[in-house]
């Protein structure tokens, strides 16, 4: 059993491994685009700013931080792996949590969920196509 998690582990390492720079990089961008709007808004929730304007000024000001901060792509292939790994899985989550602070409204919530995961479809299909 050991040996099939580890075979399974070697294989998706191999294929980050191979992963060109630039998908790395969009990949972690795409994750802090969704990440720090998404902590700038559950900060301003939890300092009692309900209003939407200051969670859309916090969306705001989140996304133009992700688009502006720059960082290190990791070159050292277990490090790469775990944090491939790890914005896979904020990728996967943010988009569900991001309108539970932007809008009151459960309908319109579940919109912008579905808004967000289909941008997320666009911008890897967009970057793929790019590539």
């Amino acid at each position: 059993m050991q040996d099939a998690i580890y075979s399974i582990y070697q294989r998706y390492a191999d294929w980050v491994g191979y992963l060109e720079p630039e998908t790395v990089s969009f990949i972690i961008r795409a994750t802090l685009l969704f990440c720090l709007p998404c902590a700038m808004c559950y900060i301003a929730f939890i300092n009692r700013s309900r209003s939407i304007l200051i969670q859309s000024l916090c969306l705001v000001a989140g996304i133009m931080i992700a688009c502006s901060l720059p960082f290190r792509i990791p070159y050292d292939p277990v490090v790469k792996t775990w944090v491939i790994s790890f914005c896979f899985l904020l990728l996967a989550f943010m988009p569900g949590i991001l309108p539970l602070f932007l809008t009151p409204n459960f309908g319109l919530q579940r919109k912008l969920r579905w808004f967000l995961y289909g941008s997320i479809l666009a911008l890897f299909i967009f970057n793929l196509i790019r590539n």
